[in-house]
């Protein structure tokens, strides 16, 4: 009656403290017995036989039918920022509250991102993959500095990558079809401390630290820009057909959706830039994966790198293209943002379990 279920693999790996704190709470913890994504038979198995209050959960699938069945269930808080992988409406539908841990991974994801823009058009992963096959291969690559980049989703993470990108000089697009809030991410005196914060005083020295984040000041943005309150971060706003077609790279930052399915398909494929390039650390589904083969297969597009896909484990025929960059669901896992998500994750848990005892 008292057990709270941890059903995302690597919990508590690199930090115990997120553990520690259900357990001074006094609340039995039952770890993923099998360090691997769940399937939705042994998640339904898990809950039947520890009747769980809470579930802190990773990516794998909470469906209907097991919510239908989780009689003691009364939180799931997710681990990581998308929602796609539980069915919110048949949770609200028992009164089960859902919560998200966007803040976390803004930096991991971000830096990943950046990360594969150098990688990808510098070619570093077909020339280390050559050296290691014993050959002496030395391709020539391409500059991110100066180029048109597309972000497509300019909330947390595109707006943080976005000030990222301004050192490389780039002309940064953006589309959303959400209007944010300002995204002004860490402080700069405190950004350092932030991803310091452990222990138990972990949720004060969260909350104190996490105010805005005040980057170099873009004095070089337009009055049509739009940009963070201290301009630590600007774009220029896109409709999604000039974006397309006007960037040299584009980078998605959309959650998962029905209606995002495909959201890059093979029409948005066509009016991309001849050898344009595409990323995707957002997550799975959101790219046509056979239209993307095709266009970079054909040399349409000049390459891709992809952190999320369809399905993953990720076992498809883009791994035959050498212009494509493949990294296994990792935005996340950065240990420093990871350690904030997974005391995020519990300071959220604790918190709906609170509320729900109140009423």
């Amino acid at each position: 009656m008292n057990e709270i279920l941890i059903t995302t693999s690597s919990f508590g790996t690199y930090d115990s403290t997120p553990v520690d704190r259900l357990k001074s709470a006094g609340f039995e913890v039952v770890m993923n017995p099998h360090g691997r994504k769940l399937t939705e038979d042994e998640i339904s198995y898990l809950i039947q036989t520890h009747r769980p209050v809470g579930i802190i959960a990773g990516v794998e699938p909470i469906t209907a039918d097991i919510l239908k069945t989780a009689s003691n269930l009364k939180v799931i808080s997710r681990c990581g920022i998308g929602m796609d992988s539980v069915d919110t409406k048949a949770a609200a539908d028992v009164d089960i509250i859902v919560t998200n841990t966007p803040d976390a991974p803004t930096i991991p994801v971000a830096e990943l991102t950046v990360g594969m823009m150098l990688s990808l058009l510098r070619r570093i992963h077909r020339s280390d993959s050559a050296i290691r096959s014993g050959q002496w291969h030395r391709p020539m690559g391409n500059l991110v500095f100066g180029k048109t980049v597309g972000i497509i989703g300019c909330g947390r993470i595109g707006s943080y990558l976005a000030s990222l990108l301004y050192s490389f000089k780039c002309t940064i697009l953006g589309y959303d079809a959400y209007k944010h809030s300002d995204w002004d991410i860490f402080s700069s005196s405190s950004s350092s401390n932030l991803y310091s914060c452990s222990g138990s005083n972990f949720s004060d020295c969260f909350a104190s630290n996490f105010s805005g984040y005040s980057g170099s000041n873009h004095s070089g943005c337009s009055d049509s820009d739009i940009c963070g309150s201290d301009r630590s971060y600007c774009y220029k706003p896109s409709d999604l057909a000039s974006l397309v077609s006007e960037s040299d790279i584009i980078t998605l930052h959309i959650p998962y959706s029905i209606e995002n399915h495909h959201f890059i398909n093979s029409d948005k494929i066509k009016m991309m830039k001849k050898g344009a390039c595409i990323i995707n650390a957002a997550r799975g589904g959101l790219i046509d994966e056979e239209a993307l083969y095709d266009a970079l297969k054909s040399g349409h597009l000049g390459g891709a790198a992809l952190d999320s896909f369809e399905q993953e484990p990720y076992s498809g025929h883009l791994r035959e293209l050498d212009n494509v960059l493949l990294t296994g669901h990792i935005g996340s896992y950065a240990t420093e943002g990871r350690i904030i998500m997974e005391n995020q994750s519990v300071d959220n848990l604790l918190k709906a379990l609170r509320k729900h005892i109140a009423e």
